[in-house]
C-alpha cells in the first residue's frame, strides 16, 4: 500500500497536462482571466491550478498526464458580455465531464456544435442571458445526467427528441420563456427532478 501511494505521489508530482487540453485552456484563458486572473495563458491550467478548474491523472500508453474534467466559473460581479459559442473550443477536451458557468452575462443561443463533447455529463449555465430554442440535436448527447439552463431567456417548445436521454436524470429549466407543451415522449426519460416553474408553458403534447 505505502509503495502504491508513493508512486501516486510521485505520479502527481511529475506529471504535467495533456497537451491537447493545455491548447485548448490557453485559447479560452483570455476570455476569462479579467473574472478570474489565475486563468494565466502562460501557466498549467492543471499543475498551477486554475481556479474553479478540476483535473485527474490518466495514463495513456505508458503516459501518465493531467486531463481537465470539471470547469466551475462563478462570475458573480464581473459580467463578462461573451457569446456562448466563445466556450465552443471546450467540447475538445476529451475528459471534460462538467461545465458550470454562473453569472456572466453569457448570451446568444445554445450551440449544436456542443454534441462534440466526447465525455460531458453535466452542464449549467445559469443567471446568465441565453436566448433561442434548445437544440433538438442535443438528443445524440446521451451520457448527460443534468441539464440546468435556469435564469436565462430561452424560448420555444421543448424538444421531444430529448426523450433519447437516457441518462438524463436532472433537468431544471426555471425561470425562462419556455412555451408550448411538455412532450408526453419526455415520460421514458427516467428524471428524478423536473424544474419548468416561471415559464409559458402548458399541459400536455
Amino acid at each position: 500500500m505505502l509503495s502504491l501511494l508513493v508512486l501516486l505521489t510521485a505520479a502527481c508530482a511529475y506529471s504535467q497536462t495533456l497537451n491537447s487540453d493545455v491548447l485548448v485552456m490557453k485559447s479560452i484563458a483570455p476570455l476569462v482571466a479579467p473574472a478570474v486572473p489565475s486563468w494565466n495563458a502562460g501557466t498549467d491550467p492543471c499543475v498551477d491550478k486554475w481556479v474553479g478548474v478540476e483535473c485527474d491523472l490518466f495514463t495513456e500508453e505508458g503516459v501518465t498526464s493531467f486531463h481537465v474534467t470539471d470547469i466551475y466559473l462563478d462570475l458573480e460581479g464581473h459580467d463578462l458580455h461573451l457569446d456562448i459559442d466563445a466556450f465552443t473550443p471546450l467540447t475538445q477536451l476529451r475528459s471534460l465531464n462538467a461545465l458550470t458557468i454562473l453569472h456572466g452575462s453569457i448570451y446568444g443561443t445554445l450551440p449544436a456544435s456542443w454534441t462534440k463533447f466526447p465525455a460531458l455529463t453535466h452542464v449549467c449555465i445559469t443567471y446568465n442571458q441565453l436566448i433561442g430554442t434548445l437544440p433538438a440535436s442535443w438528443a445524440s448527447m446521451t451520457k448527460l445526467t443534468r441539464i440546468d439552463f435556469s435564469s436565462n431567456r430561452l424560448t420555444g417548445p421543448l424538444p421531444e427528441s430529448w426523450s433519447s436521454l437516457q441518462s438524463l436524470l436532472h433537468i431544471n429549466l426555471d425561470n425562462n420563456f419556455i412555451a408550448g407543451a411538455l412532450p408526453t415522449t419526455w415520460s421514458s426519460i427516467p428524471l428524478t427532478d423536473l424544474v419548468l416553474s416561471n415559464n409559458r408553458l402548458e399541459g400536455l403534447a
